[in-house]
């Protein structure tokens, strides 16, 4: 997936011996790497340390790691059974008891005592990578996710594998998305295997309480009784109760035209740019290789969701549930 599941040691934060201009860079880098390509499992056992970690930084730090907890781009985990809590780790099979996480980031003093010696990537075992607070940047684990991240979609790719790799994690970490695909209403209509159609469902089966925006435009000769049909069929369908509410707005295509010159798929400031839209999420494959690109919500995104929005101001171009 593009977001990378780890843990970080409470008594990291602190990077004692490290100049206090350092210190605030370093915990910059770091906070980055979360934002964009990282989900923190906070487990309950963990959970008060780093709380407290984070009470005793410096007030230029603290705000940062506050501003980044209100991204909620964490997840809170109830105590493992094997899982004692960084503090009482002192091997490396400790550490193997986070579970499913891929990076576990650790002060260089705990780096020492756990023995890993010099060589880079530390790894704990065959799926999770320790690495140092200061160089979280640097990891294999975040390097891997980044290369992800620009990675080209192939044509026939399966349409599960493409959901897999570039929006499962998202789907769970966020609640807040958006499509923005000029052709996703017009292909539901006309292909009952749809792109859409799948993000949808595989939304609705892995998401949370998920508020999901879709701009799309209204073209050729689609009515709006139309869209509306291919859209009630569609969400009729849905059994997993991801999804709690779908606004759709379908301005005319000329809006498209002069507000929106590309296609993606928003999970909360993270945006999936793809050149050929969800057409990647076709249940007959990926029809031809699609540029991907991973980046964060700027203004010009908010502007083409604004200026979409307006554009389909009143009832016959907008639909919701419930």
């Amino acid at each position: 997936g593009v977001l990378a599941r780890f843990a970080v040691d409470p008594d990291s934060l602190s990077q004692p011996g490290v100049r206090p201009r350092q210190k605030d860079s370093n915990h910059r880098r770091f906070l980055h790497v979360w934002l964009r390509y990282g989900i923190l499992m906070l487990h309950a056992r963990d959970r008060d340390d780093l709380l407290q970690a984070i009470k005793e930084l410096p007030q230029s730090s603290r705000k940062l790691w506050k501003s980044a907890f209100e991204e909620r781009r964490y997840r809170q985990v109830d105590a493992l059974s094997d899982w004692r809590g960084f503090r009482a780790v002192d091997a490396k099979e400790d550490l193997a008891q986070l579970g499913n996480v891929e990076l576990a980031v650790l002060d260089d003093e705990m780096l020492d005592l756990l023995e890993f010696g010099e060589t880079t990537p530390f790894w704990v075992n065959e799926t999770m990578e320790a690495c140092p607070y200061h160089s979280v940047d640097q990891s294999h684990c975040t390097s891997t996710i980044v290369a992800k991240a620009e990675r080209m979609i192939p044509k026939n790719e399966p349409c599960d594998a493409v959901w897999a790799a570039h929006f499962q994690r998202l789907s769970i970490a966020e609640k807040s998305i958006v499509v923005v695909d000029r052709y996703a209403i017009k292909e539901l209509c006309r292909y009952p295997r749809s792109g859409l159609r799948t993000f949808v469902k595989s939304l609705d089966r892995d998401g949370v309480g998920v508020n999901l925006t879709i701009y799309s435009a209204q073209v050729d000769d689609l009515t709006s009784a139309q869209i509306r049909t291919a859209l009630n069929d569609l969400f009729g369908d849905l059994t997993e109760g991801g999804i709690s509410l779908c606004h759709a707005y379908w301005p005319d295509d000329s809006h498209f035209a002069r507000d929106a010159h590309w296609r993606y798929a928003r999970f909360g400031d993270a945006v999936c740019q793809l050149d050929t839209g969800l057409q990647v999420l076709d249940e007959g494959g990926v029809p031809r290789n699609c540029p991907f690109k991973y980046h964060l919500r700027d203004r010009l995104v908010r502007n083409t969701e604004n200026a979409l929005r307006d554009a389909a101001l009143g009832p016959d171009r907008h639909w919701q549930i419930p």
